[in-house]
């Protein structure tokens, strides 16, 4: 009961400050030279010692032995690696919002989705800002596959480069369906069943709708069929000509997923998240789909399962036992990439999930460290995802006659003590600025940028239970906020920090009769409107939203 009633009034999830990268304008498109250079044509193909001669965006000679143009201007690169340039399978960076139908605090912002758009297409909605393409291509990252995150039927897979000149950053357009068991608050469907029903009977009726069309074509004088954009949109999903992404990524969503699929006769589909994969991995290897995994390493309280694990203080003494388990989880999850790539599943790695995809360098790295071999990292990196996304004709791989996307690093590419230098992207060369540099220039910006979050905000927890109001009263700024949570079930005193538009409070809670919990919120503030999510110690996060009312208010105020 106890639990419930948490579930019903808490939500949270980690929502990071995005930093920012100052780079130096690119030098326009020419002819280049990368000389005296380690080149990673691919995983496990190097050249120790060559040259990669750029002209026109292309690739148009790599080798030990290669003739420098009198024409191209030489970059000398002794002394460092270059790599192809990384692309992330799986990103919503500059993608709007999804948010769910027929609920939220207030209206919805213009510019966010709905869950029920099958044929937008995210290449047509992108819209970066040029401050996070310049974060993208200092982690080394070059191509993008936009995926929107929320939904059901959000839209359509595109693959985007994260160059900043006038030509058109689209590599590919509708290259796969997105489909997610998403639920609409105050709406159809609201639960985890209803919307596998939803599905279901969605693919359903695009087939009933090219039959009865295909009929009514044979024999206009039958009954002519209804036309719906939405169904219509599903066909080339139902009939296979699109390939299907189905988002899962705890163990049970896997199941049901992967359940959805074989019900529905999906053969061309790909998994995307799979956080849990390495409990599913028999499951995975069976319906032999390829998985783009999520590096949004889950915390060791929202696995599945642990919050039912038994664990005993000892009567005297420090309690070493808890941390040792949730140490040992954290590293098992952080596993999921490697035991998934042992078990021979294909796998892309993506930073779908992550607040800040320049995290994703780092998160490789924990990664390697808990069993993904480097050449893994690097092919789930660059050659499976081009393939994923259709490029590989063009992207993945250091050959003569591919674009021009190559990464310069002074080191492992996936050593994060390893300075990128520069960044080709089609041939246009960005020249990445020291980290010191570049921190410097987030923290300006991020000051600069940093809206007010101050006032009393009121809003709703989507809880298992359905919907409960509370209040949240800030104050402060940067570093130094302070606040507290109303709602039916009690008050928290809240504190932590704000970097740019994101905050982050933590607190702690005790329910009547129990024990104190933490309690994490953290949110993304635009205009008068925040969107984020609650946790609780032990339990899964859930979305909040809610629209400031009085700026400037006083802590005091709220108090139940």
């Amino acid at each position: 009961m106890m639990r419930s009633a948490l579930a019903a009034t808490l939500v949270v999830g980690v929502v990071s400050a995005v930093p920012a990268s100052a780079q130096a304008p690119p030098t326009p498109p020419d002819h280049y030279a990368l000389t005296n250079a380690r080149i990673v044509v691919a995983p496990g193909r190097v050249i120790e010692r060559g040259t990669v001669v750029v002209r026109d965006g292309r690739i148009v000679a790599v080798g030990e032995r290669v003739s420098v143009p009198a024409a191209a201007i030489q970059v000398d690169a002794s002394g460092h690696n270059v790599y192809a340039g990384l692309i992330d399978a799986a990103s919503s960076v500059g993608l709007p919002s999804v948010v769910r139908q027929g609920g939220g605090f207030g209206r919805a912002a213009d510019d966010e989705a709905q869950e029920v758009m099958p044929g937008r297409e995210a290449a047509d909605v992108w819209a970066p800002s040029d401050n996070e393409l310049a974060q993208l291509r200092a982690a080394g990252v070059t191509t993008l596959g936009l995926a929107f995150n929320g939904g059901i039927f959000p839209g359509r897979i595109a693959a985007v480069s994260t160059g900043s000149t006038n030509r058109s950053p689209v590599l590919r357009a509708g290259i796969a369906q997105q489909v997610l068991l998403g639920r609409r608050r105050g709406g159809y469907p609201g639960t985890l069943m209803a919307s596998i029903a939803y599905v279901k009977q969605s693919f359903y009726d695009a087939q009933h709708g090219m039959r009865a069309r295909q009929a009514w074509e044979r024999q206009p004088s039958g009954p002519r069929p209804d036309y719906s954009p939405d169904t219509r949109a599903l066909e080339p999903a139902v009939t296979g000509a699109l390939p299907v992404w189905l988002h899962g990524s705890t163990e049970r969503e896997l199941d049901n997923i992967t359940r959805v699929a074989s019900d529905l006769a999906v053969r061309n589909f790909t998994v995307v998240g799979a956080q849990e994969g390495w409990r599913r991995i028999d499951l995975l290897r069976r319906v032999g789909a390829p998985v783009i995994v999520s590096l949004e390493f889950p915390t060791a309280n929202q696995i599945s399962g642990r919050s039912f694990e038994l664990h005993v203080a000892p009567v005297t003494g420090e309690d070493h036992a808890a941390a040792r388990a949730d140490s040992a989880a954290v590293f098992e999850a952080r596993g999921n990439a490697g035991a998934l790539a042992r078990a021979g599943i294909p796998i892309a790695l993506s930073s779908y999930g992550m607040n800040s995809p320049v995290r994703l360098r780092a998160h490789v790295r924990a990664a390697i460290d808990a069993g993904l071999s480097p050449d893994d990292a690097l092919r789930a990196l660059t050659v499976t995802p081009a393939r994923l996304l259709g490029i590989e004709s063009v992207a993945g791989t250091i050959e003569t006659g591919k674009m021009a996307n190559l990464v310069v690093v002074r080191g492992d590419i996936f050593d994060t003590d390893a300075p990128i230098r520069d960044v080709f992207l089609e041939g246009v060369r960005y020249q990445i600025p020291a980290p010191a540099q570049q921190q410097r220039g987030a923290s300006a910006r991020a000051d600069a940028a940093a809206p007010s979050v101050t006032g009393e905000w009121v809003g709703e927890v989507d809880s298992p239970t359905g919907l409960m109001q509370f209040s949240l009263v800030i104050d402060g700024g940067g570093e130094n906020l302070t606040g507290r949570m109303s709602s039916d079930m009690g008050s928290i005193a809240l504190s932590g920090m704000q970097s740019g538009s994101d905050i982050t409070l933590s607190g702690t809670w005790t329910p009547p009769g129990g024990t104190a919990l933490a309690v994490t919120v953290t949110g993304r503030i635009t205009g008068d409107d925040l969107r984020g999510t609650i946790t609780a110690q032990g339990m899964s996060p859930f979305e909040i939203t809610a629209r400031r009312q009085t700026p400037g208010a006083a802590i005091q105020e709220v108090s139940r």
